[in-house]
Formats: structure tokens, C-alpha cells, sequence
């Protein structure tokens, strides 16, 4: 069972995004928005494809989508966008990242900082989807 959305978690983490499972701050997050911290990163799987060989490396395809919600008010909106370019512009033309034994290649934006509208509670939201070959 491939691992990538925690291991895309890790690099952001380790890249300075923000922290896993955080209470507070820029906390990581998997698959689902938490209801708290407002200010949030959320990884979540988007499909994929078994095998694809690019190049000379074969691997898993997969694909990502990334959440971001910040704090409600013009100020919280603002803060959730800058966060949202941040990770844009860390991942959207990453050619590897590794991960203990696992190389995620030739990560890709297949689409740009989206609005996401706000959630109940009137706190923004902004998304983004990636691609990748998995292979270790």
C-alpha cells in the first residue's frame, strides 16, 4: 500500500509548510478538514493509474489534491492564499522528492491555486491538484 499522502505530508513538513497534526499554526493534515486549527493544510488522494513508465523509471502514477483553510475575515483570507502559493510554488515542478527508500518523480500542478469558496464558518478555502510517478 503506497504511503505518498503521508509522505507528501512529511516533505511539507520538513520543507517548513507547516507541522503534522498540529493543534495550532499551519497544522498537516490527512484526507479530511479538521474542525479545528482553522488555519489548515489538508493532503488527500486523488486516483492514480498502476504503472507508467516515464523515461527510463517505471512506477505507480498518483495524483493529489492539497486544501488549504486559513482563519475567516479578509486578513485570515489573505494568509490562506499566501500559504496556498507557497506550497504551489514548492511543489509544482518538483522533479524528486525521496522519502526514507520511497522517490516521488517529476511532480507536476495540473491545475492552479483555486478559490474554494468558505465553509460554514466562513473561514476560505483555496485547492490545488499534483501528479506524480512513485517509485522505490
Amino acid at each position: 500500500m503506497l504511503q505518498f499522502e503521508k509522505h507528501i505530508m512529511q516533505y511539507l513538513e520538513n520543507s517548513g509548510v507547516g507541522t503534522i497534526a498540529a493543534a495550532s499554526g499551519w497544522g498537516i493534515f490527512e484526507s479530511q478538514l479538521p474542525t479545528t486549527p482553522n488555519t489548515c493544510i489538508v493532503v488527500t488522494e486523488n486516483g492514480g493509474k498502476p504503472i507508467l513508465t516515464l523515461g527510463e523509471i517505471q512506477g505507480n502514477f498518483f495524483q493529489f489534491n492539497i486544501i488549504i483553510r486559513g482563519n475567516a475575515g479578509i486578513t485570515g483570507q489573505t494568509a490562506a492564499l499566501v500559504k496556498a502559493n507557497e506550497i504551489y510554488d514548492l511543489l509544482k515542478f518538483n522533479l524528486m522528492i525521496t522519502v526514507g527508500s520511497d522517490v516521488y518523480h517529476n511532480i507536476r500542478a495540473i491545475s492552479n491555486v483555486m478559490d474554494g469558496g468558505q465553509d460554514k464558518n466562513n473561514r476560505p478555502m483555496f485547492a490545488m491538484n499534483f501528479m506524480g510517478l512513485y517509485s522505490n
